[in-house]
C-alpha cells in the first residue's frame, strides 16, 4: 500500500493541493518541489484504506499471523478507496 500511495496518489495530491492551491508564486512551487524530492510519507497511515494500515500494523506487532490472507480480504475495498481519493483529487483540479 505504501508503494502504491507513493506511486499514484502522492504526486496528484502534491501537485493539486500544495503547488496549485497553496503556493503563492513560482518560487514557492520550486521550494515545494525540492522538499518533495526528499520527502517520503505513507498516505495509508492517514487514510487507512480498507483497514490496510491497521492490518499491516497488526502483522508487524505479531497480532496477525495470516497477513497475506488478511490483505487479500481487504484488497478490493482498499483499491476502491484509493481510486475514490484519486478521483476526488482529479475533480478538485478541474474546478479551478
Amino acid at each position: 500500500m505504501a508503494y502504491l500511495s507513493d506511486s499514484y496518489v502522492r504526486d496528484s495530491m502534491f501537485e493539486t493541493t500544495y503547488k496549485e492551491k497553496l503556493a503563492r508564486d513560482e518560487r514557492t512551487a520550486q521550494i515545494l518541489d525540492i522538499i518533495a524530492a526528499g520527502a517520503r510519507f505513507d498516505l495509508n497511515v492517514f487514510f487507512n484504506w480498507g483497514n490496510s494500515a491497521t492490518t499491516l500494523r497488526d502483522a508487524v506487532m505479531g497480532n496477525n499471523t495470516t497477513y497475506a490472507s488478511s490483505c487479500a480480504k481487504i484488497k478490493k475495498t482498499s483499491d476502491k478507496a484509493i481510486e475514490k481519493l484519486c478521483e476526488t483529487i482529479r475533480e478538485m483540479g478541474k474546478h479551478e
